[in-house]
């Protein structure tokens, strides 16, 4: 599922290289790590909020950001 930038949003946030890896946890959960394009980002949060939407929408409700 493609997630749009929340500042331009015609621009992916894997196009932009802020979703780093996605992959399960030790104990099984899945993990997405996300770096923003620059620090003190404020669209910080809502992207976060926004990979946790869409863990939840894809069958990972405990998936951790």
């Amino acid at each position: 599922m493609a997630l749009p930038d929340p500042e331009l949003p015609v621009i992916g946030l894997g196009d932009l290289g802020v979703v780093g890896s996605v992959a399960p946890g030790a104990d099984g959960v899945l993990e997405v790590e996300i770096t923003p394009t620059y620090l003190g980002c404020p669209a910080l949060a809502e992207i976060t909020a926004a990979v946790r939407d869409v863990l939840t929408a894809c069958g990972h409700p405990d998936g951790r950001v």
